[in-house]
């Protein structure tokens, strides 16, 4: 008998315990500066750094992430996320143009390619890899941040994001690689974006000027006399490109102000939420586990022959199976503020607006997504190319 009662004693302690464990916060990982170029650089030695949308990985917003985020909330994260990075990297000072690309296709002197592996209030994670025009990868990396719970204190006056750091190491990094390079081999990687973006409107015209080796790998063979007049209204072509990205830049800022207060009043509530679904989960884990083990010792104890022995083993049932209801309400309140949060992702979703353009000829309008209307004003640029060679 005495084993028995010591046993459900021993289980409504580690119950107890279990119960009375706090949320362990994450201490904010150190907050890290952005190094910066001063002084004026020679425009000759800037490399255009395309970064492109990234990647959402709403296929990985499942499960238990699916209760902080979203496939919505995601894709607009992907905009917003770059466009972040854009203008840390404008602020790094080293830089040619840096522009946000619905895509690769755009020929630029350097590729960023993002990916949000895990994104709430509390933390950041994504993977970076960079890519020059050559094909050369420069490397690939997974950064994190955990920021600081006093960011959303009614007290902090900061308007810096608050996974500010993490766009701050990613720059220095880059910055590094940068400053790695030679002159030569800046003049090069201009020299290549400018032959690809030819070769892709007049292949038979600039294809004997690259060629690719076994790492697939771009290598300059020899450059067009800078007169070329094929070259000259290349150039042309790829200024008016220039312009209408630099609209695409003017849209993705809109969108990014539009998001900017639902979204910091998402991760602020997704942050205690992040806590609390941790919390929660540990919780539910622990009270099924002893709620079960006590049910277990309740009924082992049922064939007893004391009264109190049998008595002891009701109350096990009965506070086990107290214990799993709980569990169970726990795992219906994190439906609870899983629904809440998915309510709010439906205000982050963005559509752009037709695009007007007037041309020397005619005025063209551009439709549908980001995508679309890039693909079209590429399409539009090719025709315009060609009409102006053949007359």
């Amino acid at each position: 008998m005495s084993s028995i009662i010591t046993r459900i004693l021993m289980l409504s302690f580690l119950t107890l315990f279990l119960s009375a464990c706090n949320t362990v916060s994450l201490r904010s990982t150190e907050p890290t500066q952005l190094v910066t170029d001063s002084g004026v650089l020679d425009e000759q030695k800037l490399l255009d750094v395309g970064v492109i949308v990234f990647d959402p990985d709403v296929a990985s917003v499942e499960g238990e992430k699916q209760l902080i985020s979203s496939p919505e909330i995601r894709r607009a994260e992907s905009r917003f996320m770059a466009l972040r990075l854009s203008e840390t990297l404008a602020r790094n000072g080293g830089w040619g143009a840096v522009r946000v690309l619905p895509d690769q296709d755009g020929i630029v002197d350097l590729y960023i390619n993002g990916k949000i592996l895990d994104s709430n209030g509390e933390r950041l994670k994504v993977e970076i890899s960079v890519t020059d025009i050559s094909g050369e990868h420069w490397y690939s990396k997974k950064y994190e941040y955990v920021t600081s719970k006093y960011y959303y204190s009614e007290h902090s006056h900061s308007q810096e994001d608050p996974f500010q750091s993490l766009y701050n190491q990613i720059a220095n990094d880059l910055r590094k690689h940068r400053k790695a390079l030679t002159d030569r081999e800046i003049k090069n990687l201009r020299l290549m974006s400018e032959l690809r973006f030819a070769r892709n409107f007049s292949p038979e015209a600039f294809n004997e000027y690259l060629q690719m080796d076994e790492g697939e790998n771009y290598q300059i063979l020899r450059l067009p006399p800078d007169n070329d007049p094929l070259l000259q209204r290349v150039r042309t072509i790829r200024a008016r490109d220039y312009l209408f990205i630099d609209t695409l830049q003017d849209h993705y800022s809109a969108f990014a102000m539009e998001m900017n207060e639902p979204y910091t009043q998402w991760r602020k509530q997704t942050y205690q939420e992040a806590i609390a679904l941790r919390e929660l989960r540990r919780q539910e884990i622990g009270r099924y586990i002893a709620g079960a083990a006590l049910v277990i010792a309740g009924v082992s104890g049922r064939g007893s022959s004391s009264s109190v022995g049998r008595d002891a083993s009701t109350v096990g049932i009965l506070a086990g199976g107290y214990l799993i209801k709980q569990g169970y309400d726990k795992g219906q309140e994190k439906k609870i503020h899983a629904e809440a949060l998915k309510e709010l992702g439906t205000s982050l979703s963005a559509e752009i607006e037709p695009q007007v353009i007037a041309l020397e000829d005619r005025t063209v309008t551009l439709t549908g997504t980001v995508d679309h209307q890039y693909q079209q004003w590429r399409n539009i640029l090719r025709e315009i190319y060609l009409n102006e060679t053949v007359n």
